[in-house]
């Protein structure tokens, strides 16, 4: 996710890079409704923490990269 995000929505921004960053998003956030966590516990599971983050990263993300695609200047 952070490569693709540099590489498309970095400083230097091209319609085709910013279209690729868009699709490895979107293929992101289809791995991540089939995450599997090994940790069950209850309590101070850091496991689900970070992947319940991680699901909030990549709609942020997601955001980013599709208004930065769609602003013209």
């Amino acid at each position: 996710m952070a490569r693709s995000m540099e590489a498309g929505c970095g400083i230097y921004r091209v319609g085709a890079e910013m279209q690729a960053t868009c699709d490895t998003l979107a293929a992101l956030k289809e791995r991540y409704r089939r995450i599997q966590l090994d940790d069950r516990s209850r309590v101070w599971n850091t496991e689900w923490l970070a992947a319940i983050e991680l699901g909030y990263q990549l709609e942020v993300a997601e955001a980013i990269a599709h208004s930065a695609i769609n602003r013209r200047e």
